[in-house]
């Protein structure tokens, strides 16, 4: 049963569940938030294997994440959407992000 499982294998079944329903776009807001080690290991692969099939988008304030889940960058800021291009590795992404919170 469900909910007789620790907190972090409840939100595994749940994503793992919605990885799964009968849609070919998922919206995942801070999916690994609270999510133990293992857990964060065996979705990151998961979502990796699917997203060949699915589209996928998750939003995150974790650069490491983004940058390694990602096919498409894209950054939420003042009301609108602007692609990230020309970012080669995650420690360019996170150097970008940081400008960018310095200057508000």
């Amino acid at each position: 049963k469900v909910k007789i499982l620790s907190p972090s294998l409840k939100k595994i079944v749940s994503f793992v569940l919605t990885l799964l329903s009968d849609t070919k776009v998922i919206v995942l807001d801070e999916p690994f938030k609270d999510m133990d080690i293992s857990g964060r290991k065996k979705l990151v692969e998961y979502i990796q294997e699917i997203k060949t099939i699915k589209t996928i988008i998750i939003m995150t304030e974790d650069p490491t994440i983004a940058y390694n889940l990602s096919d498409e960058l894209y950054l939420i800021e003042d009301g609108s959407i602007k692609k990230i291009d020309n970012i080669s590795n995650v420690d360019e992404l996170e150097k970008m992000l940081l400008k960018k919170s310095e200057v508000k």
